[in-house]
This record gives structure tokens, sequence and C-alpha cells, in this order.
């Protein structure tokens, strides 16, 4: 049970940190609101990978006893999966995303569920021009999700926000710094477990 409500807690906040801008390499300060807790944290790319210090929401963590600051993630768009480090238990797993840690995931999914699609425009985020997009679901309790993907970071979502009848969440870029990023970033560090899910 503990798994299944660490899968769930992470799927959302992974859809709009882990989109992977494929020829990019920069390092990003974020910050997200969920249940009324603000956080901060970073996000690293590189060549189609992802790495976050940004855990799941508090609101997930406290279900299964964690530390949400304790839980990095790292995505890899070349193997289509996500790794899920522990670092107060020193342990992880790995699982296949299919589409998710894909930039344009939530339009698949609107679209095969009927929902509307609306471009609003460009705005800038940090610096960067972004696509201002509102997916809005077939199902009213299930509310819309606006993105702002920056044009010139191959789709990079620098905002989301999601309102639905059963939560509110919004992650921004608040900063952003192209750098080299080494490889050490994007790997598991030594002397941690792996779990089998």
């Amino acid at each position: 049970m503990k798994r299944v409500l660490l899968i769930t807690g992470l799927v959302v906040p992974v859809i709009a940190l882990s989109t992977v801008a494929m020829a990019q390499e920069f390092e990003a300060e974020v910050v997200r609101t969920f249940a009324g807790k603000t956080e901060k944290g970073k996000v690293c790319v590189k060549g189609g990978k992802s790495w976050t210090d940004l855990g799941p929401p508090q609101m997930a963590t406290r279900r299964q006893g964690q530390d949400a600051k304790k839980v990095m993630i790292i995505t890899d768009k070349g193997t289509g999966s996500m790794t899920c480090i522990n670092v107060t238990d020193k342990s992880y797993y790995t699982m296949k995303m299919g589409g998710m840690n894909d930039p344009d995931a939530i339009e698949s999914m609107v679209k095969q569920m009927g929902g509307k699609i609306t471009e609003e425009g460009i705005e800038t985020i940090c610096g960067f021009k972004c696509k201002k997009i509102v997916y809005s679901y077939p199902n009213a309790r299930m509310g819309t999700t606006t993105q702002w993907k920056a044009v010139d970071l191959d789709g990079y979502i620098m905002k989301t926000v999601m309102t639905s009848a059963h939560m509110n969440m919004t992650m921004e870029v608040t900063s952003i710094e192209k750098k080299k990023i080494p490889d050490s970033r994007f790997q598991v560090p030594e002397g941690y477990k792996k779990i089998e899910m």
C-alpha cells in the first residue's frame, strides 16, 4: 500500500518537473505550492535527463512517514524511466514512465479523453519566451492544467498550474542558469540499496 501511495504521489509532480529539454543543459530553481505549503528545490537537465531534489508533495510523503526533502528524482527520456531515491534510508527504485516524461504527455492525455486544448499566446518567464497552453479536461471535476513551455528550451515546462476539485498545485521556475552539469548528478549514489517494485 505504501508503494502505491508513493507512486500516486509522484505522478503529478513528475509530469510537471521531469519534462526534459533534449539538447539543453541547465540548472534551475523551482518553487512548488501544494496543499497550502510552499517548497523550493532544484532541477538539473542534461541531454534528455532530469534530476530534482523536489520530491513528492509533503501531503503524499507524510502518509508514508517520509520527509519530502529527502527524496530525489531522476528521469531519463532515453530509457523512459524514473528513479526515486530515498536519501533517508539510502534506497532507490526505478520504474518505467511510458510517455509521462514527455513534454506533450498532458496534451496526449487530454486529447484521448476528449478535452480541450487552447493556446493563449506568449509570456516571458525568467527571460525565456513561453507558449501558454491551457488543457481543459472533459470532466469538470478534473479541472484544468495550464503550462508555460519555453520556446528556446525545447518546450521545457517553466510553469504549471493545476486546478481541480481534488487539488491545486503551482510549480514555477524562478531562476535558470545554462551551465555544465556533471554526469554523476544523474546517477544513484554509491551504497544505495535497490528496491524491487
